[in-house]
């Protein structure tokens, strides 16, 4: 089983933009104050209650596109290279990772 995985990072999710506006919304208010380095329980507890009451297919949008932020500057055309060694089924997951470094390794220099 293992130690519980660590709480999110503090501040807006990742996958703000792809959150109902009315969502989107609570969940901005929620953070608006917050202050880098300060602890953040209560708006993350807050951000969960909100995330909760989202329908199934709500949640499949959150995460369907996700990419590491990193990626998120990369061109177009980088970004799908991406998308298609995480939504690729004959990969084992535990082989993505090899995967996308690969990947990583060939399309990505210098900054992004």
């Amino acid at each position: 089983f293992g130690p519980p995985p660590p709480p999110p990072p503090c501040g807006l999710p990742p996958f703000i933009d792809d959150l109902p506006a009315d969502a989107a919304k609570k969940v901005r208010e929620i953070w608006k104050d917050y202050k880098e380095g300060e602890k953040c329980y209560n708006e993350q507890g807050l951000t969960r209650e909100v995330l909760d009451t989202l329908s199934k297919e709500d949640r499949k949008k959150m995460h369907k596109g996700f990419l590491p932020p990193v990626l998120k500057k990369a061109p177009k055309d980088i970004q799908e290279q991406f998308h298609a060694i995480f939504e690729d089924k004959s990969i084992p997951f535990e082989d993505k990772p090899a995967k996308v470094h690969e990947l990583a390794q060939k399309v990505l220099q210098g900054d992004l």
